[in-house]
């Protein structure tokens, strides 16, 4: 059986990925679950698929792969447009790539992953043996500035694209400062790199 901690980071991809619809939450569910220990079942995270009988994805399976991925390389792309200082080009697909991550949905479902990222936190503090991956000192210490964010992003008042883009990249990058020291990127940085933007 998988740690507390790791069921906690479990959670944060299941709700990106279940109002984000995007499939590359699924992969970091997978990546960033511990692996199990000696004597211990694994617990399969993939989701269900059909039966076809032949143990091969069907033809329409396949295509709705690919349509996925492109889709989530194309949000991919965007949002790094979008987080980035320089100006944005004028495109139908930038224009509706703003108005979803300012959209309701996309906001709550940053804050709800920032607070059991905080979750997470306590709980690996308390469990130091945990393999949950998670720079849970880095996280503690900005728990004011996290906890203002996730008000923001809660709140009524408008908010850029550009603070919800980097919110996501912070969130979603599981090599950046939220799960890993870094010296060069600290997460306190990150934070406030966020609060102007918004």
């Amino acid at each position: 059986m998988t740690t507390a901690p790791a069921c906690r980071l479990y959670e944060i991809f299941t709700t990106l990925a279940h109002f984000c619809r995007e499939p590359e939450y699924e992969a970091a569910m997978i990546v960033l679950t511990p692996q199990p220990t000696l004597g211990t079942a694994r617990t399969s995270h993939r989701r269900a698929t059909p039966d076809t009988g032949s143990g091969s994805p069907t033809a329409t399976e396949m295509h709705d792969r690919t349509r996925r991925i492109r889709f989530t390389l194309l949000r991919r792309r965007l949002d790094g447009q979008i987080a980035a200082e320089a100006p944005l080009p004028d495109s139908v697909d930038i224009r509706r790539r703003c108005a979803e991550l300012t959209a309701r949905g996309s906001r709550l479902a940053l804050a709800v992953a920032l607070v059991n990222i905080l979750d997470a936190a306590d709980e690996r503090r308390t469990n130091p043996a945990s393999a949950l991956i998670l720079d849970h000192e880095a996280v503690l210490r900005e728990r004011d500035q996290i906890e203002e964010l996730i008000g923001r992003l809660r709140g009524g008042e408008a908010v850029s694209p550009r603070g919800v883009a980097l919110v996501r990249l912070l969130v979603r990058d599981s090599r950046g400062p939220l799960y890993h020291h870094r010296n060069d990127n600290t997460l306190h940085d990150a934070l406030a790199k966020i609060a102007r933007a918004l």
